[in-house]
């Protein structure tokens, strides 16, 4: 049906899915199936695509230039291209074979969460939206949020950071949400607006 508009199929057996003829198609669940591969190329009206635990190992969403949420949550992708997705606002990630991801091209992105993988370096300069930051159980070593001033959620737990910089001028925001460092034992150093504020 090319009418179609949103899709749910999430929690079934399926294997594939072909949806090439969906080009109205603007939101998909396909969550909790056992999906290897999916071509989403045609579907340029696309806002959500959620593929939550499958098989995964790759995914092309260069053509879904008005995708606006992703949530690719425990599969295999190792590498992920969301420079064509300026208008993404959400990007879940957590549990995939991840060893970066270049966001700098999404300016609106309001919420990252990419725990669980193998990155080792991740820049957020370019996302000054970014609210919600959960990058725990990576191999990052150090990280900078100082070009961050709407984050009010940061975790960061289970990584080998020796330096953080939380420095963006609006850590009374991170007071009243949520900060979590737990588990890297060599940082040593975490910059802060006010040194006294941050005691406290």
């Amino acid at each position: 049906n090319t009418a179609l508009i949103d899709v749910y199929c999430n929690a079934n057996q399926l294997t594939s899915i072909d949806i090439s003829k969906n080009t109205n198609l603007t939101n998909l669940d396909a969550s909790l199936n056992k999906i290897t591969s999916i071509d989403v190329s045609k579907n340029i009206k696309l806002e959500s695509l959620i593929i939550i635990n499958n098989e995964f190992t790759d995914l092309n969403i260069t053509k879904n230039t008005n995708l606006t949420a992703l949530y690719i949550n425990y599969n295999k992708i190792s590498t992920i291209d969301v420079s064509k997705n300026t208008l993404l606002t959400y990007l879940y990630a957590v549990s995939n074979k991840l060893e970066s991801v270049d966001i700098t091209n999404n300016k609106y992105l309001g919420v990252l969460d990419v725990a669980s993988n193998q990155i080792s370096s991740l820049n957020v300069s370019k996302n000054p939206l970014l609210q919600v930051i959960k990058v725990s159980g990576n191999i990052l070593k150090t990280f900078d949020v100082s070009q961050n001033p709407a984050l009010n959620s940061l975790t960061v737990n289970n990584n080998q950071l020796t330096s953080l910089n939380l420095k963006n001028g609006k850590n009374t925001k991170l007071s009243n949400g949520y900060i979590s460092l737990y588990t890297n034992p060599k940082l040593y150093c975490i910059l802060v607006d006010d040194v006294n504020y941050a005691n406290t």
